[in-house]
């Protein structure tokens, strides 16, 4: 999430407040007359380039570094599979041999009268 789209750019805001100044710039320049919510779109658009033009995102990015929206498309099946690989590359020995008697204890309730020592 902290490297998709979802999160603010300021060089983005930026870049769309400088869109919107430029229309509204041309429009006056062509000798329209603005209305009041253009100009107050104007002069909001122009405050927002001011404060973010150098902006960096909470990371210290100009750009998401992942194009997707939504990025548990790739990052949950990821996640996943390291869990997998972690589970199967770093076995506990003692853990596998107590395995049978744990399961046994839990299924039928044999032995938890008195503490185990573990």
């Amino acid at each position: 999430m902290m490297v998709s789209p979802n999160m603010t750019y300021p060089k983005k805001i930026a870049a769309d407040a400088l869109k919107v100044v430029e229309t509204m710039e041309k429009k006056q320049a062509q000798g329209v007359v603005l209305a009041e919510k253009e100009l107050g779109a104007l002069v909001k658009a122009r405050a927002d380039f001011a404060k973010n033009k150098d902006g960096k995102s909470l990371l210290g990015l100009d750009a998401p570094l992942f194009p997707l929206k939504n990025p548990g498309i790739v990052s949950v099946p990821l996640g996943f599979l390291s869990a997998v690989l972690g589970a199967l590359l770093f076995r506990s020995r003692r853990c596998e041999d107590t395995f049978n008697e744990v399961n046994v204890r839990q299924t039928t309730g044999i032995a938890l009268a008195k503490a185990q020592e573990h």
